[in-house]
């Protein structure tokens, strides 16, 4: 049995065995062959209409991701197989309709120069300066590559949330963006407080949903981003809110925690868990998507194309160039006032 058929059949168990396990969940018709599984989860199906083709296309993504992540091991035994089950991990619903688009998507992510300088500018509203510079992520991230920004005065820093981004083609792909870890000293208190001129006075406005339930780190994050790739001519934004086998993977997990009786307290607390487990997702996705709706309310520029499940899984966004912003930090953010390539290359 080669890699491929030992994966796809573990994966229709929703457990990858590669040295870690991975719960990777999926059916799969390859050709005129089918795999199914017995889950009761929302379980896609992998469809394959040229089975030889699409291994090549694959072993190809493996070959260049062996490469690319040389220098973020991950403890496995079969690393080529781990970065399948990593692969398979980030794929939306539609994904699995068009598996060669999607991976094909991924090698691209991989191998995009867009971005290989460290930008900087200084912020006369934060006194800070602003350092934009591009990291490679681990083969279980979301994307290869993370936009960071760092606000620094003197010795202090400041990392603001990191946004997980892939570039294909010319369209930008988002799909997350996470606080990073760090200790609150008096200059991450003193920039926390300057946040929040971005709320001055978006409650008292009239809009046609709720915008004002965001985190202000996550707009300022996303407005340098969307500043630093119209420089780039990259103005068409596709935001993946939600991956259905990280999802799967957390209910097969509390299937897990059940069958060994690893729940603290009685049985009945693994419906409330998976309850509780759901409300946080479903919280965390429409926060996630009500952000870019506050982009776009500060942003003239900035519109929503269409929303998820209105043409597939994914939110499409587009920068029309008509630029206006009615906040003046989020405007400093976009304008990136003197950016300067550093020449520091990735």
């Amino acid at each position: 049995m080669d890699l491929f058929d030992e994966f796809i059949k573990e994966a229709s168990t929703g457990r990858v065995d590669c040295g870690m396990y991975f719960n990777i969940l999926f059916n799969s018709k390859i050709e005129d062959n089918y795999i199914g599984s017995d889950s009761d989860l929302l379980v896609p199906t992998l469809i394959v209409k040229d089975k030889i083709s699409f291994l090549t296309l694959l072993n190809k993504y493996l070959d260049i991701a062996t490469i690319f992540y040389s220098n973020k091991k991950i403890d496995v035994t079969n690393e080529r197989k781990m970065l399948l089950a990593t692969l398979f991990s980030n794929m939306t619903s539609n994904d699995f309709n068009n598996p060669d688009i999607y991976i094909k998507r991924r090698i691209n992510f991989m191998l995009d120069n867009t971005l290989k300088k460290e930008l900087s500018f200084y912020s006369k509203h934060l006194e800070s300066d602003v350092i934009v510079k591009i990291d490679k992520n681990y083969p279980y991230d979301e994307t290869p590559y993370s936009f960071n920004i760092i606000l620094k005065r003197n010795e202090f820093v400041y990392n603001m949330p990191s946004i997980r981004f892939g570039i294909d083609n010319g369209v930008c792909y988002i799909y997350a963006i996470q606080n990073k870890r760090q200790e609150k000293n008096d200059y991450i208190k003193k920039i926390n407080r300057k946040l929040y001129v971005i709320n001055s006075g978006v409650q008292e406005e009239e809009y046609e949903e709720n915008v004002t339930d965001v985190t202000m780190s996550f707009v300022l994050s996303l407005s340098v981003m969307f500043g630093v790739l119209n420089r780039e001519n990259i103005n068409n934004f596709v935001v993946v809110p939600l991956l259905i086998e990280r999802w799967n993977a957390k209910k097969i997990m509390f299937d897990i925690k059940e069958q060994f009786n690893l729940f603290k307290g009685n049985h009945s607390t693994l419906k409330e868990d998976l309850e509780k487990q759901e409300d946080i997702q479903k919280n965390l996705t429409e926060k996630f998507i009500r952000t870019f709706r506050r982009i776009e309310y500060h942003f003239s520029n900035i519109n929503i194309v269409s929303y998820p499940f209105e043409i597939d899984d994914n939110m499409y966004i587009v920068n029309n160039n008509n630029y206006s912003s009615n906040n003046e930090l989020l405007d400093e953010m976009y304008r990136g006032d003197s950016f300067e390539k550093n020449g520091h290359n990735l």
